[in-house]
């Protein structure tokens, strides 16, 4: 499952589209299409990384256009996967990774690792969102040791072979930007779903919210975040402004639905107070995007069971690749029972 790249969403690069969905003008074709059936079309936009093999990585990947592999600080230091502490050279300095951006811990002894003379290329700490260790998906932030980690999940990479851009960067910033505006032209695309805003830097959707207020001056381009949050309003909230989103998926929403609908665990009068009280929650001018499944979470009807797989907040993706569950029997995950009140 890791060698599949899940959802896809790591493209190779460059301007042409994927020859096994269509070629541009059939994919115009369709949106034009929708568009006469008065429906408007999203494109789900994947900007925090590409493939490994992708030509703007092999082209870029010195020119700071990518967040190192390996663990840095905050500061740009290596950091050594044994001790946790900065990762020295044989003049016990802290090494950047500015300075060796492409080190390879697997060369052969004796070949260039593409560290200074003295370090062990051996122990850098592949920086990888999914580990439990100093990389991970929300960061760490005050380490007992003073390192500084705060921004580790806007810069740690989702897989081992998905080069994650640095937007601090202004030249990668601006190649995205150039690249979503020049899609949505061309296409003639409605708005964009974000996928995963919170690990990549916030010029890049204020970027994209000036650069589509500037391209489409008399209607407003919608962007819609996915901020993979069950718990935290406030999270996804940050997100979103006159300068920013204009909603996101409502995954805290999502998580009382499934528990006052789906498990019947709660009771609809607790479920309709949490509404009144998200209506307004984001702002007056937010359009957020509620929702009972996706691609990253189990379906409904397994949370509708007497005995539910899993609970509200569970993205049960291993099941999917390990053992997956085939379609309930019974009657009672399909009927419509008396709602608690």
């Amino acid at each position: 499952q890791g060698g599949t790249a899940g959802g896809g969403t790591c493209a190779p690069g460059g301007d042409r589209t994927e020859e096994h969905f269509g070629t541009e003008q059939e994919l115009k074709e369709l949106v034009d299409k929708a568009h006469a059936r008065g429906i408007k079309v999203l494109f789900d936009y994947a900007m925090v990384h590409v493939f490994e093999e992708s030509p703007l990585y092999t082209q870029h990947r010195a020119d700071g256009w990518f967040t190192p592999k390996y663990a840095v600080d905050d500061d740009g230091f290596y950091i050594d996967r044994d001790s946790g502490q900065l990762l020295l050279d044989g003049a016990q300095k802290p090494i950047a990774a500015a300075d060796y951006p492409a080190p390879d811990p697997a060369a052969p002894a004796g070949q260039d690792t593409g560290l200074p003379a003295g370090a062990d290329a051996s122990r850098l700490l592949e920086c990888l969102c999914s580990s439990d260790t100093l990389c991970n998906w929300d960061g760490i932030q005050d380490p007992d040791d003073g390192r500084k980690l705060e921004g580790i999940g806007q810069r740690c990479w989702f897989q081992g072979y998905l080069p994650h851009l640095d937007y601090r960067n202004p030249q990668a910033l601006d190649y995205s930007l150039d690249a979503a505006v020049r899609l949505a032209t061309e296409m003639g695309a409605d708005g964009y779903r974000l996928d995963a805003v919170k690990h990549i830097d916030e010029a890049w959707y204020k970027g994209a919210r000036a650069r589509m207020q500037a391209e489409f001056p008399d209607r407003r381009f919608y962007l819609v975040g996915e901020t993979y949050d069950f718990g935290s309003r406030d999270n996804l909230k940050r997100f979103i402004g006159d300068d920013k989103l204009d909603g996101q998926f409502d995954f805290p929403l999502r998580a009382q639905l499934a528990r006052a609908v789906l498990k019947r665990g709660s009771a609809m009068v607790d479920l309709a107070r949490f509404v009144q009280t998200n209506d307004g929650y984001y702002g007056c001018n937010a359009v957020m995007s509620p929702f009972i499944g996706n691609h990253d979470i189990g379906r409904a009807i397994h949370v509708a069971e007497d005995t539910p797989l899993w609970d509200e907040y569970s993205d049960s993706k291993a099941r999917a690749w390990l053992d997956r569950p085939s379609q309930p029997t019974t009657a009672s995950p399909y009927e419509r029972r008396p709602a608690r009140t």
